[in-house]
């Protein structure tokens, strides 16, 4: 903001880093409960539907950090915004942090995606064969879940078929990310 790059007009505001960290430290938890979420289910994920410059996932990374796990390996972002401008600037920050995660320049209310980068944690961890089985794991857990209905026969073959299409258009899936996480109990940060 002291650069005059938010746009009141638009409703651009870029939040002061201790306030982002404070909310950072809110959404995540104290250590206990983020090193417990973790361990019950390998990596948490984390979704910023308005990035910014991407101080709130940089407050998530110091509040991993903080209860001594490694961002690198228990955290995924997935960082959207509509300014392509702040698109670059988070990308620059995760990467320079190693901070796994897809950026996408688009909007987080529509599901409008017009491009999309991944960070080299995320490629050099392998985060997208992780993010399929997790996918895959919570579909079949869903499947499980679900009470039985007449006419299912074949909703293996059906669902199984959605998931695939999806996770191979990432693009495409922004609405379903973001209904997951609601519905998951996936961490997102505002």
């Amino acid at each position: 903001m002291m650069l005059d790059m938010g746009n009141a007009g638009t409703g651009q505001f870029f939040t002061p880093y201790e306030v982002s960290r404070l909310m950072g430290n809110m959404m995540m938890g104290n250590g206990q409960d983020l090193v417990d979420k973790t361990s019950a289910q390998g990596f948490v994920r984390v979704l910023e539907p308005a990035c910014g410059a991407g101080g709130m996932l940089i407050a998530a990374v110091h509040a991993m950090h903080d209860a001594q796990l490694n961002y690198q390996q228990c955290m995924h972002a997935t960082a959207i915004d509509i300014d392509q401008r702040c698109v670059h600037m988070t990308f620059i920050q995760l990467a320079l942090l190693h901070v796994p995660a897809v950026v996408i320049h688009g909007n987080g209310l529509t599901g409008e995606c017009r491009e999309q980068w991944f960070t080299p944690a995320h490629i050099l961890g392998a985060w997208g064969a992780r993010l399929r089985r997790r996918e895959a794991e919570e579909g079949a857990r869903a499947l499980l879940q679900a009470p039985a209905a007449a006419g299912q026969g074949q909703v293996d073959e059906t669902i199984a078929g959605d998931i695939s299409s999806e996770v191979e258009q990432p693009l495409q899936a922004i609405p379903k990310a973001i209904r997951q996480a609601a519905a998951g109990g996936q961490m997102s940060l505002f």
